[in-house]
């Protein structure tokens, strides 16, 4: 303790004297704390405990594409349950301890304000200054400080690595710390689990096992665990979608359905679990000290997330609005009573979130073609109006293709065969293939199969190809029942025997696994099985009718190849089957399999290539400037002549032509009143916009496929070439390596060579992704003088320019900005100063008092 004279009191106490020391002088210092917004100040008031604490260190899954297994480190016991009580009974600018650690200390301090109501807690007013000073607890405490002695060392860093999210260890490994701090939209989930006491033995197995399994849940759906705490209530588990390099452009809607899947993990465990689920622009990044800090997430949606689930029931998952409107595409949900919570003074709309069952009716039907997908043309009742613009490149060579297989001319669409449509998102390969199956559909009966983009959905494309199946027989005149697993045993038994008998018996009505199918082994057997239906059914239809098949590799938006390795080899195994069938020309009548992927053909089966003819294969592209203009006039319905210039050049540069793009940039330019569509005196609609288009925040259309796929195009870069990206965000116009350097690692700074050549290699990497430009122009470099013959870059694509600038902190920008500027000049002048100090130097100076001739002055004295 520090104080001359004094006994020992023991650690525990010594401990709680300590802690009441701090307390006093937390107080002191922070209490009412400035935050440089007006009329804002943080209060702080704080709960003290004591006694024994359980250690837990759990987890231990590997995150995706990592071999590093993730731990959280926690601690539980009666503390923090005396915590939990103490903390709220003090008013801001109040300590109050708990009996078990009152009784330690009130020799020594001065009790504050009685409780009635608990008198067995206290408030700390101040300590017995005439026994003990808060300079000689202090000083006693750092005097038997042995942290340093036990610090980690650098051989010790894997151990450390196990605590640290990958992300945030690729940024120390790079060099590039400073740019983990950013604004992001995140999907914030806060997790309430009660039912074990973890102190014990066996409720911290449980704990163990719990973590793990939402661990695993979490990483299935590309997600984050941030933290995992303990307190008297039981278990608090904070994930976070959205967080790098796990960027994607349906974080909220992986958000949501993570949590449908870990209600059943608490439900196995007989846990009662409780989830809240918010959508918004937060802080993400460090907070603390050089000497302990943490990577986190701050900010309005975090606090309501941990609200909602507060207020959520037992195995109940609520959602804002905003996560809502994002999601609803893949999510059911059933709108609650709006609530009221601590900070908000407005009514929260919540909703409560249900699984969406796949469609009913896959294929052929009397009134048309039912697709397995939300209808992308606007003749089916879509929103896109690509199929209407004449400067669509790709459609008159499918519209020739058609027309000559009417005509008898040979091509996939009349002897079958491969046919391959490829693409970018947003490129039309919805459209496109929307069109061929509907002009196919009066002579071919579609069959579909679509891959899933989540976990556990590896038997989706064998579904709806089985579901099409089911439909097309009854198409043709098949007289099967009305239900849709009973219509399959018939066929199943008409056509295979019995064969198939119990894989078909072990199906759920709608033709899906059964529910209690929980490893991928399982599911994996019941795929293979469902491959040997699919391929016995479209031989016996092919019987019948000529067969369009579509198989659409939607990949989603996955990140790792391994969250859907298995997903993958089972469409592949599927697509080749039926290739093979494709391919026969002794088939009663011919199959087209229409594959739709993003990729190329490279990245399909040796055994699947060969069966693609060179003219099979359509790649889409990118509308061209006059495309751009139609598809602008076809959406907002009016001329092109009534689109202005500006407008149409500044969609053309923000979405280089992608359609879905286009779309999306006049659906929000619409909604946040930048864009308007009026009559003028002819009563005729004409179009008026903002005049600073380039001056609209892009960060409010963070729910846009646009914005979200840039934001993974950032992720996906290494750290160092991501922080280029920011870093070049700032600059106008040209800038150097140098520039880029000065922020981080300047040569007027002590930075050695292999700095700026790693900086300057990043730089030339991004050239090669086509993300930054070289700037050969003269006038673009002007700023450099005739001397400087630095080579300069630019940033040139608006879209990569207004996404990175949303990203990084008004802090980073001002000092990249500053530093910046202090290189340029100190490039100019510094080096002749440096070259006249030189050349000074480089004089031997001789001391005025030898130049003198001594003799000489004396003779005139």
């Amino acid at each position: 303790h520090g104080s001359y004279g004094l006994p020992d009191i023991g650690p525990m106490a010594t401990a709680v004297l300590r802690a009441s020391a701090c307390c006093i002088e937390i107080h002191k210092r922070l209490h009412m704390f400035e935050t440089l917004v007006d009329g804002v100040v943080l209060c702080l008031h704080i709960g003290v405990g004591c006694g024994p604490v359980t250690i837990l260190q759990v987890g231990g899954v590997v995150p995706p594409e990592t071999k590093v297994p993730r731990y959280e480190y926690v601690i539980a016991g009666p503390p923090l349950e005396q915590i939990s009580i103490a903390e709220p009974l003090a008013k801001n600018g109040e300590t109050c301890l708990s009996p078990q650690a009152w009784q330690f200390v009130r020799d020594v301090v001065t009790e504050g304000r009685l409780l009635e109501e608990v008198p067995e807690f206290h408030i700390l007013q101040q300590i017995d200054e005439t026994k003990y000073t808060f300079p000689t607890v202090r000083n006693a405490a750092e005097l038997r400080d042995s942290r340093d002695e036990k610090r980690f060392r650098l051989s010790e860093l894997p151990l450390l690595r196990r605590y640290i999210p990958s992300a945030v260890f690729k940024q120390i490994e790079c060099g590039t710390l400073t740019y983990v701090n950013e604004m992001r939209l995140i999907s914030t989930i806060f997790i309430s689990g009660s039912g074990v006491d973890v102190s014990t033995d066996e409720g911290s197995r449980a704990a163990q096992d719990l973590m793990a399994e939402v661990q695993r849940c979490c990483y299935a759906h590309e997600g984050t665990l941030n933290k995992y705490l303990v307190d008297d209530k039981g278990m608090l588990f904070l994930l976070v979608f959205g967080l790098p390099p796990m960027v994607h452009t349906d974080d909220a809607t992986r958000a949501v359905l993570a949590c449908l899947d870990m209600v059943e993990i608490f439900r196995r465990f007989g846990l009662t679990g409780r989830f809240g689920v918010t959508t918004g622009r937060n802080y993400c990044g460090l907070v603390g000290s050089a000497r302990r800090m943490e990577y986190t997430v701050l900010g309005d949606t975090v606090n309501l997330a941990a609200r909602l689930m507060a207020n959520a029931g037992p195995l109940k998952i609520l959602v804002d609005e905003e996560t809502q409107s994002q999601s609803s595409r893949d999510v059911a949900y059933t709108e609650l009573t709006p609530i009221t919570v601590k900070g908000k003074s407005n009514l929260i709309s919540i909703f409560e979130p249900s699984p969406l069952h796949p469609k009913e009716l896959i294929g052929l039907t009397p009134a048309g073609v039912s697709f397995p997908w939300k209808c992308a043309c606007s003749s089916l009742g879509g929103k896109s109006k690509l199929m209407e613009v004449t400067n669509w490149v790709e459609l008159p060579r499918i519209r020739d293709m058609l027309e000559e297989a009417r005509k008898g001319q040979k091509n996939p669409f009349n002897v079958g065969g491969v046919f391959v449509v490829s693409g970018e998102d947003g490129m039309g390969k919805t459209e496109l293939t929307e069109y061929i199956v509907t002009e196919m559909s009066g002579h071919s009966v579609p069959l579909f199969g679509t891959m899933g983009s989540r976990p556990r959905e590896m038997f989706r494309p064998v579904q709806e190809l089985l579901k099409s199946l089911v439909l097309g027989f009854r198409t043709i005149g098949s007289e099967l029942p009305a239900s849709q697993k009973q219509g399959l045993a018939q066929l199943s038994q008409e056509v295979m025997g019995d064969t198939f008998n119990d894989f078909v018996d072990c199906l759920q009505e709608d033709i899906a696994l059964p529910g209690e199918t929980d490893t991928t082994d399982e599911a994996m057997d019941l795929c293979q099985e469902g491959l040997g239906l699919v391929r016995g059914l479209i031989l016996s239809l092919l019987a019948k009718r000529r067969v369009c098949c579509v198989l659409s590799l939607r990949s989603g938006s996955n990140i790792f190849a391994s969250s859907n390795k298995g997903d993958l080899g089972i469409f592949w195994e599927l697509a080749s089957k039926i290739a093979r069938v494709s391919v026969d020309r002794n088939t009663p009548n011919p199959l087209l399999l229409l594959l739709v992927t993003k990729g190329t053909t490279d990245e399909f089966p040796y055994q699947l290539r060969s069966h693609i003819a060179s003219d099979a294969f359509v790649r889409m592209t990118p509308l061209d400037e006059n495309g751009v203009l139609e598809y602008m006039s076809k959406y907002l319905e009016v001329s092109p002549e009534k689109i202005p210039e500006m407008l149409h050049m500044f969609v053309v540069t923000l979405t280089q032509g992608n359609a879905l793009y286009v779309r999306e940039t006049i659906e929000q330019m619409l909604q946040y009143g930048h864009l308007h569509v009026l009559k003028d005196h002819e009563d005729n609609p004409t179009v008026s916009h903002t005049e600073n288009l380039e001056g609209m925040n892009l960060k409010d259309w963070s729910n846009t496929a646009m914005i979200g796929s840039t934001v993974g195009l950032l992720e996906s870069l290494d750290p160092l070439q991501s922080a280029v990206v920011k870093m070049a965000t700032v600059f106008n116009g040209p800038f150097t390596v140098a520039d880029l350097a000065a922020s981080s690692c300047s040569k007027w700074a002590g930075a050695c060579f292999f700095d700026a050549f790693r900086l300057f290699h990043a730089v030339l990497q991004l050239v090669e992704r086509g993300i930054i430009d070289r700037a050969r122009h003269s006038e673009e470099t002007a700023f450099l003088g005739e001397e400087n013959k630095s080579e300069c870059f630019k940033l040139t694509s608006m879209l990569i320019r207004k996404v990175g600038e949303a990203m990084i902190l008004e802090a980073q920008k001002k000092n990249v900005k500053r530093q910046a500027l202090v290189e340029r000049i100190l490039a100019v002048h510094l080096p002749p100063k440096m070259e006249a100090l030189r050349i000074r130097n480089s004089i031997q100076h001789i001391p005025w008092y030898y130049q003198i001739n001594h003799v000489e002055t004396k003779r005139d004295r």
